[in-house]
């Protein structure tokens, strides 16, 4: 029978006795998402949180965001990179990884925010690249 199987293998009893709970997520409140964005201690931390709650991107995704990615005049953000926990960006292993999402107004708004009150040559969004000596 398989549970006796399940019993007596020895990969089954490690798996199962190092398996966590699953613990519940509690998504933060509309409330929440306020006053985090704005308390947010900076312009480009106020950027990053209002893109983060109004477009779903992941972490990574947004940390290899470049200006390029941005198409304010169609009003969509690419998505087709990014930055790994070894500070590499890399494209995504799967296909529906590669997406467009939509700029809403205020996303749109503070990145054009953002944008302007950066260097004009300046590639990534969020990262500022340090000067190679």
């Amino acid at each position: 029978r398989l549970r006796d199987f399940m019993e007596k293998s020895p990969y089954f009893a490690f798996t199962l006795k190092n398996a966590k709970e699953a613990t519940t997520i509690e998504p933060f409140s509309l409330e929440e998402v306020k006053t985090l964005i704005e308390n947010a201690p900076s312009l480009r931390l106020k950027a990053f949180l209002t893109v983060a709650f109004l477009t779903g991107m992941r972490t990574g995704e947004q940390l290899a965001l470049t200006w390029e990615d941005i198409d304010f005049d169609e009003k969509k953000i690419v998505i087709n990179k990014s930055l790994n926990e070894l500070g590499t960006i890399t494209t995504p292993k799967n296909k529906p990884s590669v997406r467009e999402v939509d700029l809403l107004e205020p996303v749109e708004k503070i990145l054009k925010e953002l944008q302007a009150s950066e260097p004009e040559n300046k590639k990534f969004v969020f990262i500022s690249m340090p000067k190679r000596t």
